[in-house]
């Protein structure tokens, strides 16, 4: 005896020109399902308000399906040849060939100046260095966006800007195999660069906006003991003192770096004001190379970090330890020099030198690690909040709070750290 078609009336799901429909009851009400299988990887379902507009659709379907199969029959031997090769060489990759032909359509269009990837990205670099010179972005904030967008445009080189999507951008930072913290900041970058192309009414939405953040793991901050600290200080002091020599004992000619566009000999005394504001004041790297002496008031023992100079473009005042004077008062400059005026390379050369003769592992970021622990220890959260330049006590609580607590005693050493009492007042000459 034959088994009876299924209908929707008594079983809940009939089939119908080759596929399933299934009622389905909600509080909305009643919808029909119609199931056509899986297509790149996805399971396809439509879900119609009618038994009829279901129907309506499994035919259209089937009769898709049938119209494929004929110009598959159309096909000339080496079309077929083709189709089962390419098929073949997918297998490995898990992927079928729509997938690939729409990869390559995708990667392969024409583009031009007003929609190629690469070229919008040129103009994008080019607008921020404009605001560069009219002094809206400092140099370092548009060498990192160009340095964070190199990569990325030169992958995405010849794609179509309003084609590239979430996954796109997500499959590119996986890729790269960055850290969290890299890959987050290639991810701002690049969603900068989306900005700017939605204001240019180039794209419709920020593709960047979908894609992952990754979240960062929270380590405690490290520090530098009071000793390490003194050590550090004592050989930075050596370092300043000495003299290159070559192993035959001659003295080695000293690279010249470019200061403003003149070429000189970087000035190896710049060190010790820069080392003791990181230490001893806890300023950031990037605000100290913009300090000039004229922002050292050693009468009223204060530093002045102008909002031009400042990380948040904030204006703050932070306080001249006793220690710290006595760093600064033998290397002071002209008011108008900058206390640092040399390169990054130039601070990481003079760094390696000194690390390299010491037992003490660099700390990236330690001098203001250090000094936000041992301040903390000594004052209240919202001086220190105030000396580091901090919006709010987030920060210094869930990362020094806890370094903070036990280490009083060895603030006070810290704050005591000083140069030889034999110390003489050394002129810093100009860079340039």
């Amino acid at each position: 005896m034959s088994k009876e078609k299924p209908n929707i009336k008594n079983d809940g799901y009939e089939i119908h020109a080759g596929y399933r429909i299934r009622l389905l009851n909600s509080k909305s009400g009643k919808r029909y399902q119609v199931d056509l299988g899986r297509s790149t990887g996805k399971h396809i379902r439509l879900s119609f308000e009618t038994l009829k507009a279901a129907r309506n659709c499994a035919f259209e379907k089937s009769n898709e399906k049938k119209n494929h199969g004929v110009k598959v029959l159309g096909f000339t031997d080496k079309q077929r040849n083709d189709a089962v090769t390419a098929l073949k060489i997918l297998n490995s990759f898990g992927i079928n060939l729509r997938e690939a032909a729409n990869f390559y359509a995708k990667h392969n269009q024409i583009v031009d100046h007003t929609n190629g990837t690469g070229q919008l990205v040129k103009r994008y670099l080019e607008s921020q260095k404009q605001r560069m010179q009219a002094n809206e972005l400092r140099e370092r904030s548009y060498n990192e966006c160009e340095k964070h967008l190199k990569k990325f445009r030169g992958s995405m080189e010849t794609m179509a800007v309003d084609t590239i999507t979430a996954d796109d951008i997500d499959e590119w930072l996986d890729r790269q195999n960055f850290g969290a913290t890299s890959r987050n900041n290639h991810r701002r970058y690049i969603s900068g660069f989306f900005n700017w192309c939605l204001e240019q009414s180039k794209i419709a939405a920020n593709p960047v906006l979908r894609t992952r953040k990754v979240k960062k793991a929270s380590h405690t901050p490290e520090i530098y003991t009071t000793k390490d600290t003194e050590t550090i200080m004592k050989a930075c002091e050596q370092f300043v003192a000495s003299t290159v020599r070559a192993a035959d004992g001659k003295k080695l000619a000293i690279r010249k770096v470019k200061v403003e566009g003149k070429m000189v000999v970087p000035d190896k005394k710049t060190l010790i004001p820069y080392m003791a504001l990181a230490f001893f004041a806890g300023i950031r790297p990037n605000e100290i190379t913009r300090l000039k002496w004229k922002d050292i008031d050693l009468q009223m023992d204060e530093i002045h970090v102008n909002a031009d100079t400042s990380k948040t473009s904030t204006a703050r005042i932070v306080h001249i330890s006793a220690n710290l004077k006595k760093w600064l008062i033998p290397y002071r400059g002209d008011s108008s020099m900058l206390i640092y005026p040399y390169s990054d390379t130039v601070l990481r050369s003079w760094r390696r030198a000194i690390f390299k003769e010491l037992d003490i592992k660099y700390i990236q970021d330690g001098a203001r690690h250090s000094f936000a622990t041992y301040y903390l220890a000594l004052n209240s959260m919202d001086d220190t909040i105030q000396e580091l330049g901090h919006t709010d006590t987030k920060m210094l609580f869930k990362h020094y709070r806890g370094l903070a607590k036990n280490r009083k005693n060895q603030a006070k050493e810290y704050f005591k750290i000083a140069p030889a009492k034999n110390a003489k007042v050394i002129q810093i000459s100009k860079a340039v």
